[in-house]
């Protein structure tokens, strides 16, 4: 298994950090609509272990295509994505308080051995990486240094 990791440094408090990326607050969920929207249909909940199904189609008109995910949030530290019965890769965000604002890592640990694992991981190192900052990290890093002037 591949285990893939970026990180960036975002320049505000770590629990609004986490709340902005996750949706998630101390007491759960900022709001139901903001969490659907994020996360898919909320299938059950024991506490701050969350299954939700999302539909992971691609684009609109595409037959849906769902992917059941076990979100386990620890406000404001962590939050991890496990796909379940999917080959989908888990996901692990970890937040950490770090020179006057936060660190924000994400890794991945892809469910590939092999040779598969291999392209995967290479394929994430060529081009999924540039893609991943500049759809991921770089809004939420925006929307900070935005806000902060």
């Amino acid at each position: 298994m591949s285990r893939l990791r970026l990180s960036v440094f975002i320049a505000a408090p770590i629990e609004v950090v986490y709340q902005y990326v996750t949706d998630y607050g101390e007491d759960g969920p900022v709001s139901d609509e903001a969490f659907t929207k994020q996360y898919g249909k909320v299938i059950e909940q024991d506490g701050h272990n969350i299954v939700v199904e999302e539909n992971v189609s691609r684009y609109p008109e595409d037959e849906p295509d769902f992917v059941t995910w076990r979100c386990t949030f620890n406000y404001p530290t962590e939050r991890s994505m496990e796909a379940l019965d999917s080959l989908w890769s888990d996901r692990y965000d970890y937040f950490r308080s770090a020179d006057g604002g936060t660190r924000w890592t994400i890794r991945w640990r892809t469910k590939m051995s092999g040779a598969r694992g291999i392209i995967q991981y290479l394929f994430f190192q060529l081009h999924g990486q540039r893609r991943m900052k500049r759809d991921v990290l770089t809004p939420v890093k925006e929307h900070f240094e935005s806000n902060s002037s």
